[in-house]
């Protein structure tokens, strides 16, 4: 999993975040069943998912019977959040 960081939030969905190898990407991305991250947070991509100006859509975790490029990991206020793809 690609550790990334958000740096800006625009509109309601809108998220640009950058990797540790200053990577930017532009994501739209709807959270369900979670507080939405703020700017500073954290989410953990899978590699193959992570890519500029995708739209995406997560929530709890309904079946664990996806692979690992399914889910992503939330780091907010040092909690983290396993969350599903729902779409993207």
């Amino acid at each position: 999993m690609i550790k990334t960081n958000i740096i800006d939030i625009k509109d309601i969905y809108y998220y640009i975040v950058i990797d540790s190898d200053n990577n930017k990407y532009e994501l739209n991305i709807e959270f369900y069943d979670i507080n939405k991250p703020n700017v500073g947070d954290i989410i953990y991509f899978p590699k193959r998912i992570l890519v500029n100006n995708g739209v995406y859509s997560f929530g709890k975790i309904k079946d664990t019977n996806n692979t690992l490029d399914d889910y992503i990991v939330v780091v907010a206020s040092g909690k983290k959040v396993y969350l599903q793809r729902y779409y993207g």
